[in-house]
């Protein structure tokens, strides 16, 4: 119905489905960060903030930094 189209979508969460799968370029990100990369520490970060997950960003963030990053 009309109404039903106007309605936002269930979280995927409550649906079964995965939340977020990472793309092939954010699983390199992630190995180029792992191993003290900070530009790709950064970026880990943005990615994980783009999706909500501010814990995991600040721990990115806070890699970086602790690495030299501006």
């Amino acid at each position: 119905t009309l109404l039903d189209a106007r309605r936002p979508p269930e979280p995927a969460h409550e649906l079964g489905e995965p939340v977020h799968r990472r793309s092939e370029c954010e699983e390199w990100y992630e190995r180029a960060a792992s191993q003290g990369h900070r530009r790709a520490q950064v970026r880990v970060g943005m990615l994980a903030a783009a999706r909500g997950d501010v814990v995991e960003a600040a721990r990115w963030y806070r890699e970086a930094a602790e690495a030299g990053s501006r």
